[in-house]
């Protein structure tokens, strides 16, 4: 199957001779049901991800504007000649582009994942021509599959660079059984994936040509002219597309060559960066260290490891994104080659077994065997699959670990939450670039103008206040952009108040927007779901789409902070209490309108002398929302489920809000089960009628 006299003239010769090989191969037919599992396995659990509004703007939706504006050139602003340069610094984006066409996001993942998955029978190929044995090739392709770096790389969002791994994977091959011109294009291919990327590429070429000529001076092997001529070809044009990209970048565009790796400040003890090299060749049994040009191609990666100062290069954070698509198709072609040196020494010098000590013996067998797979590549393929066991996703064991990655919660999709917010969303008409909304919200975009025209409310945003005076004229500070403020019009703002996102370093928060820009009378209601909201520049009519937020607060998310603990239990009781906090929580955020809330308590003793406040309070400043007197005579009989209920009317949104049991003077036992929060009725419009453009 992998003999380079399967070559044939041309890349579509080499195509066809490359699949008749595989028809006749069980090996590569036996792994196409892994293949198939991984690719709906984690096509299923990312775009449940997606549903489930844990998906980002950073990189999700940044991604898919990057394919859509090859789509849609005259909606971002491109020239013929600034699309023609963009085309060129980034042809796998133009080339991939078509698949933006159905504004997809589930699309663009399930491409990811097959993508991805294909790279197992690149794998397969290369350790099939360079091992021979077929099991053993079959061995090290399902170690790939479950390789749980490789996981994080598809885990988190869809990435362009994460081509780069088949894409390599597949050059590779290709160049292995001689399929020159094919491997050409493949690696160019994945040289284009991420700016600075290309670097990968070519010092894999430089490798290549000083390979060549160490055989020819070292070992008076001639290079065959083609083989050489193909390592210097790929050279000449990585590095003149390196030059291009970094040109067109440092000049156009203003990006620095390590702004990808330097993206947010952040310290790495060295013990923990030296984790992460450990734990990305443990899986290869560290077989890459006998395979000195793949060691230096691990190099970059390792690099950046250790001096980068991005906290996301920390363990276990780096495995759960895109970042090891640097080094992975290097770990498994270096761990094929350390494979076949690590059989070399040990068989060198050996005339017959007879000659060899028995532990060599017993040793050489074990790697030599001809009917099973070798011991090294089982040995792969089971300690892979003890760690996918801990550290990947779909493992009931993840949960236990530091890599943690919160499955349950990130694949919990509630369907009619995402349906009304993606009613909200169609308030927004396509067309407007200017919207401010959260990094949970990639299917705002893509946009015109591109995504840095419409500003992100996330971590990496350098805010400063929003004002009543930026609203009314509306020039909102919404970044640092090339050493001054970034002044940006809003047309409209989405927020989600249970997103993670709604709140960020105090008053500098999407809260912190929402409220000045509702309260200025300057932006009207359009439409609220379920908590979530959209304001219009100018809108001063009734609301367009209105779902009342309906929310039970069990008592496992309320604390005392004379425990400081949440409670483990369905109910909540407190015993005897002296004027203490009997419960406070869960501090939510709730946008504007009237809300019932209903207390579900209990208590052993109806003594009239016993009474709290029931409270409900926002921000850290414990702002008095609403509150009633309570008292031991308010229940009627002991130990029986009562219900209180208190009103809230909110003019504006709110951070932080806690509904507590306070001030308690309690002899016996007073417990809560749960809170129920209705939105009885939306707010009332608050548009101040200034000269504010209506809303089309």
């Amino acid at each position: 199957m992998y003999d380079g006299s399967l070559a044939a003239p041309g890349v579509w010769g080499g195509l066809t001779r490359f699949a008749r090989s595989v028809r006749q191969d069980k090996w590569a037919w036996g792994l196409l049901p892994a293949v198939s599992a991984y690719v709906v396995v984690w096509s299923y659990m990312t775009t449940l991800k997606f549903y489930a509004l844990h998906a980002t703007v950073f990189d999700l939706g940044v991604e898919m504007e990057q394919l859509w504006k090859f789509t849609h050139p005259q909606a971002v602003g491109f020239t013929a000649i600034s699309y023609l340069m963009t085309a060129i610094d980034q042809p796998f984006q133009l080339l991939l582009s078509p698949i933006s066409l159905p504004m997809s996001y589930p699309l663009l993942l399930v491409v990811q994942s097959l993508g991805l998955g294909s790279g197992a029978f690149a794998v397969y190929g290369i350790a099939r021509h360079v091992l021979t044995k077929p099991v053993d090739a079959y061995c090290l392709s399902l170690a790939y599959l479950l390789y749980f770096p490789l996981g994080g790389v598809n885990w988190f969002d869809f990435h362009a660079q994460a081509f780069f791994i088949p894409l390599f994977l597949w050059g590779f091959f290709c160049y292995l059984t001689r399929r020159f011109r094919l491997a050409f294009v493949l690696f160019m291919l994945a040289a284009g994936t991420t700016y600075s990327y290309v670097l990968l590429v070519v010092l894999f070429s430089a490798l290549t040509v000083f390979e060549l000529g160490l055989r020819r001076v070292r070992l008076r092997q001639r290079p065959d002219a083609s083989e050489w001529t193909f390592a210097v070809v790929l050279l000449a044009a990585s590095v003149g597309f390196f030059l291009y990209q970094f040109i067109f970048n440092s000049t156009v565009l203003g990006i620095s060559l390590t702004q990808n790796a330097s993206i947010a400040s952040g310290s790495t003890p060295v013990l923990n960066r030296v984790e992460v090299l450990a734990f990305l060749l443990v899986p290869m049994l560290f077989l890459p260290a006998f395979a000195p040009k793949w060691l230096a191609m691990l190099l970059p990666f390792s690099y950046l490891e250790l001096t980068s100062a991005a906290s996301q290069f920390n363990f276990p954070v780096v495995f759960q994104l895109q970042y090891p698509a640097l080094a992975i198709p290097f770990v498994f072609i270096g761990g094929v080659y350390g494979i076949r040196t690590v059989t070399r020494l040990l068989s060198r010098g050996a005339v017959s077994n007879d000659h060899q000590s028995p532990p060599r013996q017993w040793l050489y067998r074990l790697v030599r065997s001809p009917r099973r797979a070798s011991g090294l590549a089982m040995a792969v393929l089971v300690v892979t699959i003890g760690l996918a066991a801990v550290f990947q996703p779909y493992s009931p064991l993840n949960p236990c670990c530091d890599g943690n990655l919160q499955t349950s919660t990130a694949t919990d999709v509630n369907w009619t939450y995402f349906g009304q917010y993606s009613h909200l969303l169609g308030l927004i008409p396509a067309d407007t670039p200017f919207v401010l909304f959260q990094d949970n919200m990639p299917s705002v975009l893509p946009r015109p103008l591109e995504y840095h025209g419409a500003p992100l409310v996330t971590a990496l945003d350098h805010w400063v206040n929003a004002t009543p005076f930026d609203a009314a004229s509306d020039r909102f500070p919404l970044g640092v952009e090339r050493g001054g403020p970034l002044y940006t019009p809003l047309a409209f703002a989405i927020s989600d108040p249970s997103s993670v996102w709604y709140t960020f370093a105090g008053n500098v928060s999407m809260y912190s927007f929402f409220t000045t820009m509702y309260q200025s009378g300057v932006y009207g209601l359009v439409g609220e779901a379920s908590g979530m909201t959209v304001l219009a520049r100018g809108y001063n009519g009734s609301l367009e789409y209105y779902e009342p937020l309906r929310e039970t607060i069990p008592s496992t998310d309320l604390t005392s902070r004379e425990t400081t603990a949440q409670s483990t239990s369905p109910v909540l009781s407190r015993s005897n209490l002296t004027g203490q906090l009997a419960w406070s929580g869960p501090g939510i955020s709730l946008s504007p309108g009237t809300y019932r809330i209903e207390f579900s308590l209990r208590t052993s003793s109806v003594a009239p002398q016993n009474d709290l406040s029931l409270l409900v309070v926002a921000g850290s400043t414990s702002t008095d929302l609403a509150n009633q007197a309570l008292s031991g005579a308010n229940f009627t009989t002991p130990d029986v489920w009562t219900t209180f209920n208190l009103t809230v009317h909110l003019a504006t949104a709110y951070t932080g809000v806690e509904f507590e049991g306070a001030n308690a003077r309690w002899q016996g036992t007073i417990s809560i089960r749960s809170i129920y929060l209705t939105e009885s009725a939306p707010p009332p419009p608050l548009f101040a009628g200034n000269s504010a453009p209506a809303r089309s």
